[in-house]
């Protein structure tokens, strides 16, 4: 199973949360393969662009050597599109980089490691195959 970064996990794990990143260590020690979706790539990216922090910047750009940044498909836009709809029909709505993130898991049948199970939650009663796991 390849697990999803969702990006809390890796300002987590970049702020020493110790939980995090012995969850991180034992992935590695078990080989599970680990990806970062485009839109955590993103929200990372800006938080630096906004507040530069090199020595933090440079720990992220080894953890994207070992976990591969995977793009935004045409299949997982529309995706999310539709499960934005879904959500709007009943009064939810999550934003749109954890709806990105969320449907290139579903696409790819990634598992979403994140700390703010709260933002997917409503996706996955939504009965669209999304599977989190809490690292916190």
């Amino acid at each position: 199973m390849i697990h999803a970064l969702d990006t809390n996990v890796i300002l987590h794990y970049l702020n020493t949360n110790r939980k995090v990143m012995a969850n991180f260590r034992d992935a590695v020690k078990n080989k599970t393969f680990m990806v970062i979706p485009k839109a955590t790539d993103y929200e990372v990216m800006r938080g630096f662009y906004h507040t530069p922090c090199p020595d933090r910047e440079a720990i992220y750009n080894q953890i994207k050597k070992f976990c591969p940044i995977i793009e935004i498909e045409p299949d997982m836009w529309d995706r999310a599109a539709q499960i934005w709809a879904q959500l709007r029909k009943k009064n939810r709505t999550i934003g749109d980089a954890d709806l990105l993130i969320a449907s290139q898991c579903i696409v790819n049948g990634y598992k979403l490691i994140t700390n703010n199970t709260g933002h997917f939650i409503p996706v996955v009663e939504l009965n669209t195959g999304l599977t989190i796991v809490d690292w916190a």
